[in-house]
């Protein structure tokens, strides 16, 4: 008998076996309810770092485990890719119509907002918290050299009024 027969009784083995077995099964079950809750699997490392840490050690990879979810990986990352593009140039063109609104209404608030243009207002609410959000939102885009998009700059039109 060796020192590893010794130290790993069979039972012990068995344990663990089943005890690896239910991990796997309750990443696979946690895999498949958030597709099915969120459409999707898009930024689970950032979203849910401890599930794909553990998806990574009990299957080998992130891919491995949503395969063994019973979906498909390459699909499922066109659809994410899809995604985000799109919300991307949803973004884009929201922050087009505010920025002016903003040119036309330069000390322009979320009431202002509101009051004027409610489903714009809404829209800016869900996509950045308020007109404040869009505003640093865009700001963060020119210090990286990206801009919100084609339209006028409001710390711009704020300046020349």
């Amino acid at each position: 008998m060796s020192a590893v027969e010794t130290l790993l009784p069979e039972d012990l083995e068995i344990g663990m076996t089943t005890v690896k077995d239910e991990i796997r099964s309750r990443v696979l079950a946690t895999i498949r309810e958030l597709h099915h809750q969120a459409g999707g699997l898009s930024r689970i490392h950032r979203t849910h770092p401890a599930l794909y840490a553990q998806a990574r050690r009990a299957f080998g990879s992130w891919r491995a485990a949503v395969a063994a979810a019973g979906l498909d990986y390459g699909h499922e990352l066109h659809q994410s890719l899809r995604r985000g593009l799109m919300m991307r140039d949803q973004r884009r063109a929201l922050w087009h119509a505010l920025s002016r609104f903003l040119l036309e209404h330069p000390a322009a608030d979320d009431d202002a907002l509101t009051a004027a243009r409610p489903e714009l207002a809404r829209r800016v609410r869900r996509c950045w918290g308020g007109v404040a959000g869009a505003i640093a939102w865009a700001e963060q885009g020119r210090a990286r050299g990206r801009v919100g998009g084609p339209g006028p700059d409001p710390a711009h039109a704020a300046a020349e009024s």
